[in-house]
């Protein structure tokens, strides 16, 4: 069976990172050309852009529209305003409008530079992804793991101005951090993870049972030393500083510590905690509910993905390498599940990351040549309707239509 690996910085390592961030930059490629098609085509919903310009130079439609729709005219609002009272951009997290902002400082505002900006990050997100499954498993489910990550189909919003290539950054060396035992790195890690996105506290929470599994089950003593209590404890103290961070950002400019949750009730996509109170409900408007193939609510893609979502858990749970995360996606899913009709939960299902090892783990980890070569065959294939899939839903994505 394959053997787990944890050096870093080896030539097999700087392959693998070359291969990696090569595919990365020719799906981009992709993703430009498709874009630029859709721009050409008569399907773009006007409507939709005009009720969503909220960044100053979006006004007037351009060819570079298709790449700052729905959430990143928030991100892009919120990078040359910053939070203010009532407006509806202050949903959203500060950290990556925080990113853009500094830049701006530098280069002047500029959608190209704030691309340039999510381009930079989605690079660093696959090298640390690569290297967080790396230190978990080995090289090669590393890699392939990694490649088809890239392909998921809504991966495209890895190269866009939101904060899924972000939270991928910072989970996978919140994971890394926490693996080695390093306690400053993982508090600060931590710290900006909390100043992401919600699910960024799951991530942590489910991080914290997996290092509890990883202490119980190592054959070494003791378990549980100081440099784990140490790290747990910068973890912890991280998270925290960062919600303080968040809640006094909040209150010093827009007047209240809650204003990103209040605000929430402007959106369309029906986000409520009450719904896991009432569970019959919820399963009456998220899934028997009439919806279209892809709309905010209801939508039956949406549908689709949670359940592979709950089909790639089982993958997890049985899983030896990835079983720790089970808690951490189960968490996750039904975190972006429940509190409402599964909005955005085709964008959401890319922080199910540990799915993809698992996955790549049970087709290839044999040591039968004949069971391995019908396993990468399936990974290739998998990787290729995926990606075909990836550039549909991104020419749909970049006529200003809802993906996620």
């Amino acid at each position: 069976m394959m053997k787990k690996s944890n050096s870093f910085f080896t030539t097999e390592w700087l392959t693998s990172i070359a291969m990696i961030v090569g595919f990365l930059f020719y799906v981009k490629v992709c993703l430009f050309v498709v874009g630029d098609l859709a721009n050409n085509m008569p399907f773009f919903c006007g409507g939709c852009h005009s009720s969503n310009v909220l960044w100053s130079q979006n006004v007037v439609r351009t060819t570079h529209s298709v790449w700052q729709t729905w959430d990143a005219q928030n991100y892009l609002y919120l990078a040359e305003n910053w939070y203010t009272p009532n407006h509806k951009s202050i949903a959203f997290y500060p950290l990556l409008p925080a990113i853009v902002r500094s830049v701006w400082i530098v280069t002047g505002v500029s959608f190209w530079s704030a691309e340039l900006v999510a381009t930079l990050i989605s690079m660093a997100a696959v090298i640390a992804l690569y290297s967080a499954i790396k230190v978990l498993t080995n090289n090669t489910i590393a890699l392939w793991s990694t490649l088809l990550y890239i392909t998921f189909p809504t991966a495209f919003f890895l190269h866009l101005l939101y904060t899924e290539s972000l939270f991928i950054l910072l989970v996978s060396c919140v994971i890394i951090s926490v693996r080695k035992q390093h306690a400053l790195a993982t508090a600060l890690a931590s710290g900006l993870l909390v100043l992401t996105r919600s699910h960024g506290t799951i991530a942590l929470i489910g991080i914290v049972f997996a290092s509890l599994f990883w202490e119980y089950t190592k054959t070494q003593r003791p378990r549980y030393n100081n440099a784990w209590r140490i790290t747990i404890f910068g973890l912890v103290i991280g998270s925290l500083a960062g919600a303080v961070l968040y809640f006094y950002n909040m209150q010093f400019f827009t007047g209240s510590p809650t204003a990103g949750f209040v605000i929430q009730k402007e959106f369309g996509s029906q986000f409520s905690w009450l719904y896991a109170l009432h569970p019959v409900r919820w399963v009456q408007d998220a899934f028997l509910s009439p919806g279209l193939f892809m709309s905010i609510n209801n939508s039956s893609i949406s549908r689709a993905l949670f359940f592979l979502s709950l089909i790639g858990a089982v993958f997890v749970w049985k899983s030896r390498s990835m079983k720790p995360f089970f808690p951490m996606v189960v968490g996750l899913i039904l975190f972006s599940a429940l509190p409402g009709t599964l909005a955005s939960y085709t964008r959401y299902a890319l922080a199910l990351f540990p799915i993809f090892p698992a996955i790549v783990e049970r087709a290839i980890d044999t040591e039968k040549r004949s069971q391995k070569i019908i396993g990468y065959t399936a990974l290739i294939v998998f990787g290729l309707v995926s990606l075909t899939l990836q550039l549909c839903l991104f020419f749909y994505h970049a006529n200003n239509l809802w993906i996620g």
